[in-house]
């Protein structure tokens, strides 16, 4: 009896790990020539625990939608910039909004909630994985990655996207062919919004530790 409990769960496990594609093979063979159309680019930046960004995505997202009076986001998408690997279960990185339509993105823009900037259509390498649920956003990067890296250099051709078309039912890997100036500014103030925080950091930590000073010497 428990063989066949022990045999029924293995294949339960090895059923569910090949369909969120763990057993799948990615190769160049399924890397694209891509042309990314032009969009708005709705965004603000996220410092913080890697199991927090899915609420901070959630939020964005919402708060987004909230701004608009006719229409919704599902058949747009979100993205992600990330320019370092994250360490220790923290990331700092880009996240945001992708509008194509014009309306929607005329309406954002009046609101002047949120940074944003409009980027050119550009010719990219992509890498699209079906999105199984939230999984996926731990499978599908360590799959595409190496990869892409092994077919495009990051400092001629600039930072990878992430592309996150859940609706529609995929996540889809980008890498620009060439440097994208409103990319590098992304990142430029995405730097300074952590060294900011780093610094509040500090400055509390000194004025702790000249509190403590100030106990020891009375």
């Amino acid at each position: 009896m428990l063989l066949y409990v022990f045999v029924a769960i293995l294949t339960a496990a090895i059923g569910f790990m090949w369909y969120m594609g763990i057993f799948t093979r990615v190769g160049e063979k399924d890397v694209e020539d891509d042309t990314i159309p032009r969009m708005l680019y709705v965004y603000e930046f996220y410092s913080g625990s890697m199991k927090d960004m899915g609420k901070a995505f959630g939020t964005h997202y919402e708060e987004v939608g909230s701004l608009l009076t006719e229409g919704d986001l599902k058949n747009e998408g979100g993205f992600g910039i990330y320019l370092e690997k994250p360490e220790n279960g923290y990331c700092d990185c880009v996240i945001g909004t992708l509008v194509e339509d014009e309306k929607i993105a005329e309406e954002i823009i009046e609101n002047g909630t949120f940074r944003h900037v409009w980027v050119d259509s550009f010719d990219a390498l992509s890498l699209s994985f079906k999105y199984r649920n939230v999984l996926t956003y731990m499978i599908a990067p360590a799959k595409a990655y190496p990869v892409l890296g092994e077919m495009a250099d990051c400092e001629v051709n600039g930072f990878p996207l992430e592309f996150y078309y859940c609706f529609r039912g995929f996540i889809k890997f980008v890498m620009p062919l060439e440097k994208i100036p409103a990319f590098e500014q992304m990142a430029e103030e995405l730097a300074l919004y952590v060294k900011d925080i780093k610094d509040a950091i500090d400055n509390e930590d000194e004025i702790v530790d000249e509190e403590i000073e100030d106990v020891k010497e009375e």
